[in-house]
């Protein structure tokens, strides 16, 4: 996903709005930070490895913005959700709301980037004509 956000301008955008991603790795370290002591000691450097990964690509679809970026965030929160129950912690219906975060994450960041490259299509074949 991070490297297909940066070729849909990603990094423009951040580079406009640096605060969203300074946002993403603040929330980052303090959900480790909170999370990492009720983790077992052999899972804490696998789960901050894999929580930074996604929380770059979180931030790289922030960059993008619209429904792409909105269902990052579903991703992230749903992914923050298995970390918080693998750290012991329970939230009330927990697997529903991951369930529902994944599946609506997936289905916003596919409809928004294929709107993205179709409204890039129709520049392109916009310019073709002129």
């Amino acid at each position: 996903y991070t490297a297909g956000y940066t070729r849909l301008g990603a990094l423009r955008g951040l580079r406009r709005r640096p605060k969203i991603a300074a946002g993403c790795l603040a929330g980052w370290a303090a959900a480790n930070a909170v999370l990492a002591p009720s983790l077992e000691r052999r899972l804490r450097l696998p789960v901050a490895g894999y929580s930074l990964a996604l929380t770059l690509m979180g931030a790289a679809a922030l960059g993008v913005g619209g429904r792409v970026g909105a269902g990052a965030a579903a991703f992230v929160g749903s992914d923050l959700l298995i970390g918080l129950q693998a750290a012991g912690r329970k939230v009330p219906s927990q697997e529903l709301l991951i369930m529902a975060g994944y599946l609506l994450g997936q289905y916003l960041i596919t409809t928004g980037w294929l709107d993205l490259l179709d409204r890039e299509a129709a520049e392109n074949a916009d310019g073709d004509a002129a």
